[in-house]
């Protein structure tokens, strides 16, 4: 599936779900925000921005999105 612009989380969520996008799809049509945190979080680490570093700076958000939440400080921030 081709994506121009960005989109809803919901929608990107769904078409991730079925297959229809990638991680990187999912980030890079998520938000401006969240597009220049993965390329900001790529190049502090020196990766490549493709499926393998969008599938760990999901993770990396996931984890930090848990803890957040398990401490009840929901500011999100790379």
């Amino acid at each position: 599936m081709e994506l121009n612009g960005f989109y809803n989380e919901e929608e990107l969520a769904e078409l991730l779900d079925r297959n229809e996008i990638t991680r990187k799809d999912f980030i890079t049509h998520h938000s401006p925000e969240l597009l220049k945190q993965y390329e900001d979080f790529c190049s502090d680490f020196g990766l490549e921005q493709d499926e393998d570093s969008a599938e760990q700076f999901m993770e990396e958000m996931q984890l930090k999105f848990d803890y957040a939440f398990h401490d009840n400080d929901i500011t999100l921030t790379m």
